[in-house]
């Protein structure tokens, strides 16, 4: 540093470094200089790039293993040129690269690249919710019976929710098939998926019909008994009830 100039705070320097590590910013402000350690012959800069190029590098591997089936879908020129310009956009700011991944479907609604895909969009996003159902928080378990019970005195009172990983989606296209089979035609086919975490901590991608759809947005709604009886004309979703249940995907409010 220079005679006479403040030393920067930790604080400054944290805040450069985020900016020249996550967002590929080496020039703002005076503060390079202020760290400047120079070993051997390497400059500042080029050990700072060496450093942002190493955390790129393993944010994309990171981003690679959350969505395995979009990025083989892609290839690797379309996935990398995707990847670089979502983390110039939306530089990680949390603590771990778990959270790297968060915005990846929003930002590709507005990826421009005529080889992205509307299909493509629906698998990140089903991606990320099968990403999400895999470290929610525990289900809970509970007694349909009792509240059915409850049910009959009050049903006004009794309503339902969803459990932690419990996510429904409305397709256009059969973007589950892609979990299968990577290479599958994007053909359009609505469809309607509802993804949750089973016991076994396995992710579940269940397609789902109109009926037990309009069922589960009820709930979802936190709607009562007595409503979702008004609404639906089939008694079957007892029996829905009952079986959502035992898959850990709902749950009385409390």
């Amino acid at each position: 540093m220079r005679n006479g100039e403040p030393r920067p705070s930790l604080k400054q320097l944290q805040v450069w470094f985020t900016a020249a590590v996550t967002r590929n910013d080496f020039d703002s402000g005076e503060l390079l200089r202020s760290i400047a350690i120079k070993p051997l012959d390497a400059r500042p800069r080029e050990r700072m790039e060496i450093y942002a190029s190493a955390w790129r590098l393993r944010l994309e591997e990171s981003l690679r293993d959350d969505y395995p089936v979009l990025s083989e879908r892609m290839g690797t020129e379309l996935w990398e040129s995707l990847i670089l310009d979502y983390l110039r956009s939306c530089p990680s700011n949390s603590y771990t690269i778990a959270r790297a991944g968060d915005h990846l479907p929003s930002f590709l609604v507005e990826f421009d690249d005529d080889r992205v895909s509307s299909a493509d969009v629906e698998l990140a996003f089903l991606e990320r919710a099968i990403y999400r159902a895999r470290y929610a928080a525990n289900s809970v378990d509970w007694d349909p019976g009792e509240l059915l019970e409850k049910a009959a005195e009050d049903a006004g009172q009794v309503r339902l929710e969803l459990q932690p990983s419990v996510q429904l989606f409305r397709f256009d296209h059969p973007v589950h098939l892609f979990l299968k089979q990577t290479r599958q035609a994007a053909v359009e086919s609505p469809n309607l998926v509802m993804v949750y975490r089973q016991e076994d901590f396995s992710v579940e991608v269940e397609v789902i019909d109109p009926h037990r759809a309009q069922f589960l947005a009820l709930v979802q709604e936190k709607k009562s008994f007595a409503e979702i009886l008004d609404a639906i004309d089939s008694a079957d979703w007892v029996e829905w009830m009952s079986e959502y249940a035992q898959k850990g995907v709902l749950k009385p409010v409390c």
